[in-house]
C-alpha cells in the first residue's frame, strides 16, 4: 500500500522537529559575534604589538562592551562559571582564598546584602575589576 503526499506531510508534522528562523534574532545574534570577533581580533594585535600587560588586560575588562566576555572565552571560563567561581570565593570566606583572589578589592560592603553575599549579574563586575 503506497501512502499518499498528504499522509507523508502529516507523519512528519507529527514526529519531526521544527525549526524556525527568526531573522531579527539571528541578525542581533550574527552582530554580537562579529563584535567579540572584532574585540578578539583588536586584543590579538595588541599582544603582538605591545606584549601581553596588566594594563592591557585591565582596559580590555574596563573599557570594552566585551571584555570580560571574550577575556573569559579566551581561558575557556564559561559566564557561569565564573559567577559560581566567584560566589564560591565570597561564600567560603577563606583568609588565603581571599588573598591570593585580591578580594579586598572586590565591591564594597555598601554593596552586599545582610548575608554578605549578593549575586553578580550579567556583567556589571567589570568595573569592580582590576588586575594586580
Amino acid at each position: 500500500m503506497t501512502r499518499t503526499t498528504d499522509e507523508k506531510v502529516n507523519t512528519v508534522i507529527k514526529h519531526n522537529t521544527f525549526w524556525y528562523k527568526d531573522n531579527t534574532f539571528e541578525d542581533n545574534y550574527e552582530a554580537h559575534i562579529t563584535a567579540l570577533k572584532e574585540t578578539l581580533l583588536v586584543l590579538r594585535n595588541q599582544v603582538q604589538n605591545e606584549g601581553l600587560t596588566k594594563g592591557l588586560l585591565n582596559n580590555l575588562i574596563a573599557e570594552k562592551e566585551n571584555g570580560l566576555k571574550v577575556l573569559l572565552a579566551l581561558t575557556g571560563i564559561s559566564n557561569e562559571q565564573f559567577k559560581r567561581l566567584i560566589t564560591f570565593i565570597k561564600v567560603i570566606d577563606d583568609e588565603e582564598l581571599s588573598r591570593v583572589s585580591c578580594r579586598d578589592m572586590w565591591i564594597g560592603e555598601a554593596e552586599l546584602d545582610e548575608t554578605g553575599i549578593t549575586e553578580w549579574k550579567g556583567f556589571s563586575t567589570k568595573s569592580f575589576m582590576v588586575i594586580v
